[in-house]
């Protein structure tokens, strides 16, 4: 049902967010487990100094595991190095990587400004969950 519609926004560092853009990193990173599935839309924010949503992605599968379990599973597409990859899971029992897929950029990014002003959100430190009404504000500035 429409009224069951939920998205997931993400706050990214910007060198990742790009990447996800770009399709060299395919898998991001939690700590957190976000409940979602496959099929799930992304809304890509880049967090500061960017603070602006870059583009949106589709959740292809969440893969759980204990960090060292995790690294092989995602090592060539978390576009990241196994010490920075060892120190954010430092001292976490479970590890999470969102695969995403179909990764597409905003034609225009839309900044904070637009983001509190026009969705009425403020971005997450990590995720928040976004109706339809709040993902097609986000991001009407997708390219074709």
């Amino acid at each position: 049902m429409q009224s069951d519609w939920r998205g997931v926004m993400l706050s990214i560092r910007p060198r990742y967010a790009e990447a996800i853009i770009r399709g060299d990193k395919t898998i991001e990173l939690r700590r957190t487990r976000i409940h979602a599935t496959a099929g799930t839309l992304v809304v890509l924010y880049s967090s500061s100094p960017t603070r602006s949503v870059l583009g949106t992605a589709v959740l292809d599968e969440i893969i759980e595991a204990q960090p060292a379990e995790l690294w092989p599973r995602v090592k060539d597409e978390a576009g990241v190095t196994q010490v920075e990859f060892d120190r954010y899971f430092e001292n976490a029992a479970r590890g999470y990587g969102l695969r995403l897929r179909d990764a597409v950029a905003l034609a225009t990014p839309t900044p904070l400004h637009s983001i509190r002003a026009n969705a009425g959100l403020e971005p997450p430190q990590s995720f928040r969950y976004v109706t339809r009404s709040q993902a097609d504000l986000l991001t009407t500035a997708l390219a074709s």
